[in-house]
């Protein structure tokens, strides 16, 4: 009988010796292979703050539904034009009688002919042209109020991706300063845990008491729960960024930022201007502004003649005298509509859309204060925001300063382990209002940028 020995452990199927160490050498490249096709497979997509707003634009939900309203409103604006177009219509039918009317004639003293009033086979078929000739501007009216419609409508897409630009901005900030707040924690526990390992190799040598010796121990291991609070803090952040850009939740992401980035900004009242001609929503109100005037001149001429041009052909069997034949036939003419009463229904609508214009014009006032406002908020938030970031900047520094001399004296038995942990607490407090200063400064510079009219700070 034949040995089967393919499934046979190695320990019960010794291999050469060279054999042996072909295999040895593939089981230690396993590792390395798995490890790089794991690198390769979890690669982080690193984004700035530019590439976040560019994928929120084309992904966001408000935005694209504020594109398919512009598509609606140029729909409705080609609708409008079909108008001023002749209106052609063809129309074509066959009816089979069953029972053809007849009439009796008398034909002569004594006689009758029976006559059929009709055919069993009827075929009718005829295009009728229509064309509105002149109706007091109506139709031009209407179709430039589609046109201001549409403009309006892009102006209110504008004004979305302004948000969104500034909401995406908002989070990113954040969310770098949640992940940047993580590292300061995380550094602040090395710092302790170096200072816990010289503070261990004094009280062995007897120069500081155990009580210090366990304060030292309690300091560094308030550092963990910390660390542990922003990192997930931080992850948590992350995810709600990944959420409004419109990212994968289950991608991971590394964002590349800078809130100690500085701005150039123009004065208050070269912005202001500029803002009176940026923003979308003054555009917005210009336009349906414009829509309420054409609806205006389209209402009226409602109350006007209006002049009409005609044209039929018809085609038909049989013919009109019941010959059995086809026959065609045509005419053209003209018509004129005047509406005489409508029980001031058009007077009516005039005065409804002369109140929204005047509401639009009041709203428009409203706007320019509330622009106004928003600006000088804006330049007063980044100039705070600039100040404490320089004040909390100066405060690091001294921090970090006061802390070296207090390491190096504590050596030295200059001075106590008390005076250590409070500087590194001091240190810890002044990084961490850093972070906020600058995630405030840089949050004020976007929401300066979206009172303008929007762009990315």
């Amino acid at each position: 009988m034949k040995r089967r020995t393919e499934f046979l452990p190695p320990h019960l199927f010794p291999l050469p010796k060279g054999e042996r160490m072909k295999v040895r050498g593939i089981m230690v490249l396993l590792p390395l292979l798995g490890v790089m096709l794991q690198g390769v497979g979890y690669a982080q997509e690193v984004l700035t703050l530019d590439q976040a707003v560019e994928m929120a634009l084309k992904q966001n939900r408000e935005v694209l539904a504020q594109e398919e309203r512009v598509g609606k409103v140029e729909g409705l604006k080609t609708e409008s034009r079909s108008s001023f177009f002749p209106q052609l219509t063809l129309n074509a039918g066959y009816e089979r009688v069953g029972n053809v009317p007849s009439a009796q004639i008398p034909v002569g003293a004594a006689g009758t002919q029976t006559i059929q009033l009709g055919n069993a086979d009827n075929i009718d078929t005829s295009l009728d042209l229509e064309q509105v000739l002149f109706s007091w501007g109506r139709l031009a009216s209407t179709y430039r109020a589609r046109e201001f419609e549409r403009q309006a409508e892009v102006a209110e897409l504008h004004r979305v991706q302004s948000e969104v630009v500034y909401q995406v901005s908002e989070i990113f900030y954040q969310t770098l300063q949640a992940k940047e707040l993580w590292q300061v924690k995380q550094k602040g526990y090395e710092r302790a845990q170096d200072h816990e390992r010289i503070s261990e190799s004094r009280y062995q040598q007897g120069l500081i008491s155990r009580f210090e010796w366990l304060r030292t121990q309690s300091h560094t291991r308030s550092f963990r729960p910390q660390v542990i609070e922003a990192e997930h803090a931080y992850k948590r952040a992350l995810l709600r960024f990944q959420e409004r850009v419109g990212l994968p939740l289950e991608e991971t992401v590394e964002l590349s930022g800078d809130l100690k980035q500085r701005h150039e900004l123009p004065s208050f009242e070269a912005v202001l201007q500029q803002s009176l001609v940026e923003r979308p929503e003054f555009h917005r109100l210009e336009a349906q502004s414009q829509v309420l005037r054409q609806s205006v001149h389209a209402t009226k001429a409602k109350n006007r003649p209006s002049l009409l041009g005609r044209a039929h052909w018809g085609y038909q069997y049989p013919a009109p005298d019941f010959e059995q034949k086809f026959e065609d036939n045509w005419s053209v003419g003209a018509a004129i509509e005047f509406p005489l009463f409508d029980g001031f229904g058009v007077s009516g609508k005039v005065d409804s859309l002369r109140s929204e214009m005047a509401e639009i014009d009041l709203r428009e006032l409203q706007l320019k204060d509330r622009v106004w406002l928003e600006i000088r908020e804006s330049l007063d938030r980044i100039e705070e925001g600039l100040a404490l970031v320089e004040a909390r900047e100066e405060e690091v520094q001294v921090a970090e300063e006061a802390l070296k001399i207090a390491e190096a004296s504590f050596k030295e038995g200059i001075v106590s382990n008390a005076d250590v942990l409070d500087s590194q607490l001091t240190l810890d407090e002044a990084e961490v209002a850093a972070l906020a200063a600058g995630s405030q400064y840089q949050i004020a510079t976007a929401a300066f940028y979206k009172a303008i009219g929007g762009g990315i700070p």
